[in-house]
């Protein structure tokens, strides 16, 4: 006879949102309009702005997860929508100008 697992059951995740090339595009302008529109590094913007996007995704699923039963999720959501549309501070110690 099976035992009852200890374990609480898994959670659900919701599906995983695609980013379009056209976002990843957008994003990337946005990198390089930020970097003062130097020549040579759209490959390096391209794979900042994708993986930027997929971190914004991921943060929106736990979220979505976490607090959508609390009716939380729409609030955290807008605010990540204000906080992303912010450009990233530039360190003091980069090497680009």
């Amino acid at each position: 006879m099976k035992q009852p697992s200890l374990l609480p059951p898994p959670r659900r995740r919701p599906a995983a949102i695609a980013i379009s090339p056209e976002q990843i595009a957008k994003r990337a302008y946005e990198l390089w309009l930020g970097q003062g529109c130097p020549s040579g590094h759209e490959t390096e913007n391209w794979l900042e702005a994708e993986r930027e996007l997929q971190a914004q995704s991921r943060a929106r699923e736990l979220v979505a997860v976490d607090l959508d039963e609390e009716g939380l999720a729409a609030k955290v959501e807008r605010r990540l929508d204000e906080i992303t549309e912010q450009p990233a501070p530039r360190s003091p110690t980069s090497l680009e100008p």
